[in-house]
């Protein structure tokens, strides 16, 4: 994934361990949280890219909202 953020502020954890994983559609797991990991505050304009499989999750968000684009790339 390539998040771009375009509005708001968010603390985003990559890495680390899912908590409690589920399945929720093919080739899709979530989870409540993630242990450990590392956190990145994004602000307007930054840019993350996520490498497959790697867990991910917008830990906190202060400004209330956060807006961003999400560029998909499939690995097959």
């Amino acid at each position: 994934h390539v998040f771009i953020i375009v509005d708001g502020e968010a603390d985003f954890v990559t890495g680390g361990k899912m908590i409690d994983p589920k399945d929720t559609a093919p080739d899709q797991v979530r989870g409540p949280g993630i242990e450990g990991g590392t956190t990145h505050h994004l602000v307007k304009g930054d840019v993350i890219t996520i490498p497959a499989k790697t867990p991910h999750w917008f830990k906190e968000v202060p400004s209330k909202t956060v807006a961003y684009y999400a560029v998909n790339i499939d690995s097959e």
